[in-house]
């Protein structure tokens, strides 16, 4: 699904665990610390260390004010933010009356009580530079709502990730042990992706791991259901959670603005006027947080935009490392020096001197022993 705005939710049932229940508590067993010692102690690099390791399965230091060390030589051209912010779509579903109508919606359940309902939102868990998920358990399901506003067909494994920590959290503030002869019960997951991108895509359909496999591998399957929330879609899904109905025609307002070429801050202002104008309970939020809102909205197209450029420079590197590696190989097997491997493999002036300084990186790190 998507890489621009991604954003889950998590529930889970008062009393059974990751005690606390608000996502911004601190100290207090709430998600930032839910496994181990606040927001410090979590790790908070991107998919390489989700379950606090790194790369090579080192164990993390979980000790309290300790933060995974990060690994690894990655580059950015836009500058990464560190600090999570909250997506618009999270902040509104952060709350605990509008996480419980988005689940009743989305899973044609009936709840009522708000307060037998608990977020238990990750911190960082699986996303490089912002706060985009929200999770909720309540009558022992644990549901995580993300929303993705651009096409990604690897949701189902970053919802694997995802749950997998939220299930490591669970056990470990709940005292189960899985090293025993007894059976652990846990919360049954339900994960959804909401998707409101401009591509053209299903009403719903379902995305599977097991699509992912190299090889057929029978018994594992892990699913990521695919909502699409674009204003128009899934009327019923809009109509049962009225925030998330308004929510969409919000953005569909602000595309709207756009498409009549206005630049996106002037789209956003008329947007989140008309919004307040047709009154209901995103026009109560706008009312009272206009200034964060388009502050919300503007970083979300930022980290759009900061995504494009990792998918970009992930696919530059891509081709740096393999004409690295060809130029070593000529360098062996054929006995060249660097310029005539250089020259056999048309690589440009301009860039040859990075291509010459990598090759002396890695033989220095080769002789060191590194």
């Amino acid at each position: 699904m998507a890489k621009d705005e991604n954003f889950p939710v998590a529930v889970r049932p008062e009393g059974r665990g990751w005690e606390g229940g608000s996502p911004t508590d601190k100290g207090d067993g709430g998600p930032e610390n839910i496994t181990g010692g606040g927001p410090n102690g979590m790790a908070d690099g991107g998919p390489e260390d989700v379950m606090g390791g790194g790369p090579k399965g080192k164990s993390p230091d979980t000790r309290p004010g300790k933060k995974a060390k990060r690994t690894g030589r990655t580059r950015f051209r836009s500058k990464a933010r560190r600090n999570h912010k909250d997506s618009l779509f999270c902040r509104l579903f952060s709350d605990k009356e509008n996480a419980l109508s988005l689940y009743n919606a989305l899973t044609g359940s009936s709840y009522t009580e708000a307060d037998g309902l608990e977020i238990v939102t990750l911190e960082d868990a699986v996303y490089l530079s912002r706060k985009n998920d929200c999770a909720v358990c309540v009558q022992s399901s644990l549901a995580l709502f993300e929303q993705q506003s651009s096409w990604n067909p690897n949701m189902p494994l970053r919802g694997l990730l995802y749950f997998a920590a939220e299930y490591e959290g669970w056990l470990a503030k709940n005292k189960k042990y899985v090293y025993t002869g007894n059976l652990v019960k846990i919360p049954s997951p339900a994960y959804f992706v909401l998707y409101n991108g401009t591509e053209r895509q299903e009403e719903k359909m379902e995305l599977r791991l097991s699509d992912a496999f190299e090889k057929p591998s029978e018994g594992y399957e892990w699913t990521a259901h695919v909502v699409n929330v674009n204003a128009g879609h899934n009327v019923g899904i809009l109509s049962r959670c009225q925030l998330l109905g308004e929510y969409a025609d919000f953005i569909a307002d602000v595309r709207q603005e756009q498409a009549a070429g206005k630049p996106l801050a002037t789209a956003v202002d008329a947007a989140v006027d008309t919004c307040i104008r047709k009154g209901g309970k995103l026009a109560d939020f706008m009312r009272k947080h206009k200034a964060e809102v388009k502050r919300m909205y503007w970083f979300e197209y930022d980290a759009k935009l900061h995504d494009e450029v990792l998918q970009e420079e992930a696919f530059e590197n891509g081709l740096v490392e393999g004409q690295e590696r060809d130029l070593r190989n000529l360098m062996a097997k054929l006995s060249m020096t660097v310029e005539q491997a250089m020259d056999i493999l048309d690589i440009p002036a301009e860039e040859r001197e990075k291509y010459a300084a990598r090759l002396r990186e890695d033989t220095t790190m080769a002789t060191a022993g590194v």
